[in-house]
């Protein structure tokens, strides 16, 4: 005979029951009009790479998106939805049953609504003239329940990436416990191990200019599957940029139509600094083939990069010209453009100034 339940485990099992049938409404609505978008046509490319899903290919648990959200800010601009992470973080803990339904939908179809993807554009001031408009930033504000999700993917891009071994060793980002200050570090023990031998070093500081908005999307998703990134994971990661609806919002004045990027990678986005290293891998793995740059032990640096910064390093000017002829046929390939007027050149011979350089180019 089995025992009865008591009255605070049948509440439980209702209320996972509401966050469950809430989930399935709001993964029905926002995935317009039906689930049936998840059996939409698909490429003989990524039907050969659905067949081919490794280990991080499990659901996204609610232990992640708790994880993720405390990683978050408060105070943060909203998308056109108006959810903040306030909303989410001090809402009922079935708020995140519910999410999990929710983003699983995504994770297994391949596919994240259009509704969800609306997005505003709006530009941040840098630095400079304010009445010229290359002195300011464009960047996506978007919906936080998208960056949530995008959040989950950043960090198993970030731990597959790693395992593998294909985040770039001369790529300052990405790699555990490593920022401007290491890379700063970096560059200071090498110019000092130069020094102290006596051997000239040349250093070149350099600029891509608006690194994110030229980026190819086919040549990125491409670059993913070079560094075995494919599955469910490498159509989570494609589906957050198909069919992105924007609306320009300028001082709280927002436009009436919306239009599509078909190109670069979205500013604002938490995937975004780990999407730009994976296709600029392409330009570090090509500089390190000419053998260039101050040697220690059997490793040449021919450069040092942080994002779209790159820090050259050569022992002669005729190094200088075999890297700069490497920069210049990637750059052709991969829509690479320099940014001359940021561009800074320094001999190590004048310590002070060449380190002044490197600091400049993150100022």
């Amino acid at each position: 005979m089995s025992v009865p339940e008591n009255k605070d485990q049948e509440g439980t099992k209702a209320q996972k029951k509401i966050a469950q049938e809430f989930g399935r409404k709001k993964a029905a609505d926002y995935l317009e009009p039906s689930i049936t978008l998840a059996n939409k046509a698909i490429t003989a490319e990524e039907e050969s790479i659905r067949s081919d899903e490794q280990e991080e290919e499990t659901n996204i648990t609610i232990t992640e998106i708790i994880r993720e959200l405390k990683r978050t800010q408060n105070n943060k601009a909203t998308g056109p939805d108006n959810v903040s992470y306030e909303h989410i973080k001090y809402a009922n803990k079935l708020v995140f049953t519910a999410l999990g339904i929710l983003f699983n939908y995504f994770w297994q179809a391949g596919t994240i609504p259009r509704k969800l993807k609306e997005s505003y554009l709006t530009i941040l001031y840098k630095k400079g003239a304010r009445d010229d408009v290359k002195d300011f930033r464009p960047i996506q504000l978007m919906s936080c329940l998208l960056k949530i999700f995008e959040k989950c993917l950043e960090t198993r891009l970030k731990d597959r990436l790693r395992i593998t071994g294909e985040i770039h060793h001369l790529q300052g980002i990405g790699h555990e416990s490593s920022g401007t200050t290491e890379m700063a570090i970096a560059a200071t023990e090498v110019i000092q191990f130069c020094r102290e031998r006596k051997q000239k070093v040349i250093v070149t500081a350099l600029d891509l200019s608006k690194g994110y908005d030229r980026v190819p999307r086919e040549l990125l998703w491409k670059s993913l599957l070079d560094c075995g990134i494919n599955g469910k994971l490498w159509r989570a990661l494609k589906a957050t940029y198909e069919d992105v609806d924007i609306k320009n919002k300028i001082q709280g004045s927002i436009s009436e139509e919306s239009f599509r990027f078909t190109g670069g990678i979205k500013q604002g986005s938490p995937l975004s600094p780990l999407l730009y290293i994976v296709y600029m891998k392409r330009l570090l793995i090509e500089l390190e083939k000419t053998k260039t740059g101050p040697k220690i032990g059997n490793l040449h640096i021919p450069a040092l990069g942080y994002m779209d910064d790159l820090l050259l390093m050569a022992t002669s000017t005729k190094e200088m010209e075999i890297q700069a002829d490497c920069i210049k046929r990637v750059s052709l390939e991969c829509v690479f453009v320099i940014n001359s007027g940021k561009t800074q050149i320094a001999k190590a011979s004048n310590q002070k100034k060449t380190l002044a350089a490197a600091r400049n180019k993150r100022s």
